[in-house]
Parts: C-alpha cells; structure tokens; sequence
C-alpha cells in the first residue's frame, strides 16, 4: 500500500476511534510507504502476526491514534542508519503510537534522533498500564541517524531483519494471547515470504527452516492454496487439492482451522456454481468459525467469512480484533481478568452471539446506572436503567436487523464497561 491519502472528513471532536485510515490484519510481507491519513480514529491499524513488514515514511496527521498494533507483531521497522521516517504531524493525538496486547518492544521503530521534529513521536509513557487494565504500552523507539532507504513504489523493497527471521523460526517471539497459535501464523506468514524465488537467504538455519516447511504442513498448505486457485472451473486442481487436504494430519488450532474450512471449500466447488448453497452443518460451522478470533485459529476465520459472504449479509466480527477504548474514549483498555469465583463485581451478557434475546445479568457494582445499545455507527438505540442488587435483563433484537451493536455501561456519568453484541438471525 502506498501513495494514498486517507481522510474522513470530520473534525477530530467528530472523530470515532472505529474509523481506520489504513488497514492491515493479519497479513505478512505487507509494505506500507509513503501514505497520508488524516482525521481518523487510527491513522495505520496493524493487526495480528505480520512479519516480515515495513511501515515508513507515512505522515500521521491530527488521528485519535496514529498507529496501532493489535495482538501483533511486525518486527523492526527500519535499522541502525535507516529510520522509518514516519511523521506524526500537529498534536490533536491521543496515542502517536500504540500497542494493544502485542509487545512493543518487538516491533519497535527507528527514528531521526532530532527530537521535537515531526519525525519523532511524543513519549506516551504517561498513559502506560492504567490502574486496573493491562497489555497497553507503547511502541519502542530507537534513536538512530541518516534517512529512509525503503521506496514508495510497487514493488516496495521489504526489509528483511535476518536476526528478527531466526526468532520467529525458534519460536523466540512471545504473544500476549494465543501464544502457540501465534507462533504458528507467524512461521507461516514468514514460509509463504520466503518461499517466493525473488527472496535469497544463505543462512543454514532459514535454508533448513524452508526445506523443512516445503516438504511438512506448511508447504501442504501452499500447495492446497495454489491448487484452490485454480479450482473453481478445473475438477482437476479440486481433486488434487482435496487429496492434499485429505493428508493433513495436525494437532495444531490454526491448521485443523484451516483443514476444515479448506473441506467446505472444496466440496462447495464440486457443485453446481449457478447455485450457491451450503449444507446446514457446512454452514453451521462456517457461522461458527466466522465468529472465531483470527489470532486464535488463523487465516481459516478469514476464509469462512468469505465463503459465508455468498450466502449470508452479516458482518462477522471477533472482539480480539477490536482494540476497544473504554472510559473517556482516551485510552484504549481492556479490564484485567480478577478472579472469576467473585461475584460483586461482574457484569454477565449472554447469549452472545444471538439470533434475538440477550441476557445483562449485574451485580453490586453494576447497580444504579444503566446500560446503552448503539448502532454500529454508534447512535444510540435504547438504554436499560440497573437498580440496586443482583438483576437480569432480557433485551430483545427482534425489530433489529442482523449485525453488530455495543452496549456501554454508564454510572455517574462515568463509562464503566463496553462491548460488542453480534446479532444473527
């Protein structure tokens, strides 16, 4: 991605953290130069395991945040010499950067040590760790000289960190959720980069990391891929990309994720394409691992979504892959996991997902205030008061269509807890 400029037009007191200039989930070997967003909730969201990736010398204008990374992992951005040359232009930000259960330390980003110019963000360190909230620190800076080398046209020329390539090989990169399968989309984003003819890496430990993937599950999976490709009107990619599949055989979340929805895409090719339909399990479990976290199990929620996109108009979204401000909307938060056994402090929603009913069960804490349900484009729908002592409210979507909505839980002016409905009918 590069050369864009992103602007939504509002003022930043209209501005909604919700509104992304630029977008990255989960997707490796990505090259994000030389763009412009303005007055957006994130200027450049980067979201899950995405190494190898280069974000420099994008301008970050009057954003809520100016760059953001999710549950992710981007490895050094720039080098000892080669700074990213990002800007973060005019001071309405709230965070310049910013990491949400990720490790900034292991993404950090070289910058032009001439403090108080553009090129050098402002320390946030203030807003580190909020009483009673976790896993939110900001992105590590490096101090180093000279200028950007990387370029602004396609194809852009990833940076490849030969140190940063044997960490995530031996499996050295920590993740704050989902560990292993972290680690697992990790190697594979990093396999699917390396196998690529044009990239050469002499060192023996990424010469037998290749040579092991090629012939094990993940060289499987790109063959299954390129035969997919294909597939859709040749029956012979279909049967040679089913047998592939068929020899999957892994204890892994994120490759039995893959496997499974691989088989539903298989089978949905061998019918009739004039007619799109799903069995009710082929569809059940695509429903389900549509609503799957990405980071969790893998490119497989991504896939399901699409295939559900066919049949079915619901916009499918995992809370993990929403950085969710709380409080005044100033800081992105999430409440620290307290002993689950204590009951004065809780606030229970369920079903969620659900086709019309949901439950707000609330206890000491949670009484004399009340809770509001918006719209996805945050207007509020109703609110619900909460009086003193352990209640339930049931609260009915049926005049609603399918979708996502928010419920916020305000007492005394102040928000205490949010969060995301999916609603499926």
């Amino acid at each position: 991605m590069f050369g864009n400029t992103v602007s939504s037009g509002l003022s930043y007191n209209e501005m909604d953290y919700r509104i992304e200039g630029i977008s990255a989930y989960m997707c490796p070997n990505t090259a994000i130069t030389c763009n412009s967003t303005s007055n957006t909730g994130r200027g450049i969201f980067c979201s899950g395991p995405m190494f190898p990736t280069n974000i420099a010398r994008n301008d970050m204008q009057n954003n809520i945040d100016g760059f953001l990374l999710n549950h992710g992992y981007i490895g050094p951005q720039g080098e000892t010499g080669n700074p990213n040359d990002n800007r973060w232009i005019d001071t309405n930000f709230v965070h310049h950067t910013l990491s949400y259960f990720s490790n900034g330390n292991a993404s950090p980003f070289y910058i032009r040590q001439d403090s108080g110019t553009t090129y050098h963000p402002l320390s946030m360190d203030n807003k580190v760790n909020p009483t009673g909230y976790i896993q939110y620190t900001p992105i590590k800076m490096v101090n180093t000289t000279g200028t950007s080398n990387l370029l602004c046209y396609y194809p852009a020329n990833i940076s490849l960190n030969l140190q940063e390539v044997k960490r995530v090989i031996m499996d050295s990169i920590s993740f704050s959720d989902y560990n292993n399968q972290s680690q697992t989309i990790n190697k594979y984003g990093l396999y699917k980069y390396l196998e690529d003819d044009t990239v050469s890496v002499s060192d023996s430990i990424v010469q037998q990391f290749i040579y092991d993937s090629k012939f094990g599950t993940f060289g499987n999976l790109r063959f299954i891929d390129e035969m997919l490709s294909k597939a859709y009107s040749d029956s012979g990619y279909q049967m040679e990309a089913e047998s592939a599949n068929d020899t999957i055989s892994s204890n892994d979340t994120v490759v039995d994720a893959i496997k499974n929805v691989n088989t539903i895409y298989i089978d949905y090719l061998k019918e009739d394409k004039d007619s799109i339909s799903f069995t009710e399990t082929q569809l059940s479990d695509l429903q389900d691992m549509a609503q799957q976290c990405p980071y969790q199990h893998g490119p497989a929620v991504y896939t399901a979504r699409v295939l559900l996109s066919l049949v079915d108009t619901t916009e499918y979204v995992n809370e993990c892959e929403m950085a969710t401000p709380e409080g005044n909307g100033n800081k992105l938060m999430r409440p620290t996991s307290s002993n689950p056994d204590k009951k004065d402090d809780q606030l229970f929603v369920y079903p969620n997902p659900s086709n019309d009913e949901v439950i707000f069960e609330s206890n000491s804490k949670y009484s004399n205030g009340r809770i509001e349900i918006y719209e996805i484009m945050g207007n509020e729908l109703f609110s619900i008061p909460l009086t003193d002592g352990s209640e339930k409210h049931v609260v009915s979507f049926k005049n609603y269509s399918s979708g996502i909505y928010y419920y916020r839980f305000v007492r005394d002016g102040n928000s205490i807890r949010s969060g995301k409905l999916l609603i499926i009918k």
